[in-house]
């Protein structure tokens, strides 16, 4: 199973595109979310993001993980009071 806060971090660089701003997001060190990435590569045996000094994309073994992503970010919403 996939500790949460891997997929979290996973979510949000895919979302802001780049480690350093979705650092900012999750209110954690940049090297934290990169940490957080390379535990989640090796959980997967799958490389998720590719990188460059500028910006990193999503790889295609990581656009697989679509259905992920979307219960992860259904997740992340506060829910709905009635």
């Amino acid at each position: 199973m996939l500790d949460f806060e891997l997929l979290r971090a996973f979510v949000a660089v895919a979302d802001c595109g780049g480690f350093h701003r979705a650092a900012e997001r999750l209110n954690l060190t940049q090297s934290t979310v990169s940490q957080q990435i390379k535990r989640l590569e090796l959980v997967t045996q799958r490389p998720l993001f590719r990188r460059t000094t500028r910006s990193v994309a999503l790889t295609d073994d990581a656009r697989c993980c679509s259905a992920t992503r979307v219960t992860c970010c259904n997740l992340r919403k506060p829910p709905v009071i009635a």
